[in-house]
């Protein structure tokens, strides 16, 4: 990928941008244009939304909601092992979620 630089990814705003710059090149395969995930990165505004700490239950929602369709999607073609595991822990974030509501 040209001009991508794995030592500028310091925090989650640093993926949304990459996300975003590399949408089509290189996770078109995984965030079809019409998903969730690339309507919201395609708004500028959101990426310090969903890259700093939830400040409410709204946000904690939305934020792993975000986040958990962003790297199911980039598990879709890893072993089922893996995909798997990554369900699990899918899943103990939406438990924490609820527990806090």
């Amino acid at each position: 990928m040209i001009g991508y630089d794995p030592d500028n990814l310091i925090d989650l705003r640093d993926c949304c941008m990459v996300l975003n710059k590399f949408r089509f090149s290189a996770f078109g395969e995984y965030l079809p244009r019409s998903s969730r995930v690339m309507k919201q990165l395609s708004k500028r505004f959101l990426h310090k939304k969903l890259s700093q700490a939830p400040l409410s239950i709204d946000e904690l929602t939305e934020f792993t909601e975000f986040w958990g369709d962003v790297v199911h999607s980039l598990y879709k073609n890893r072993d089922q092992k893996l995909v798997d595991a990554l369900d699990t822990i899918l899943e103990a974030w939406n438990k924490t979620v609820d527990r806090c509501v």
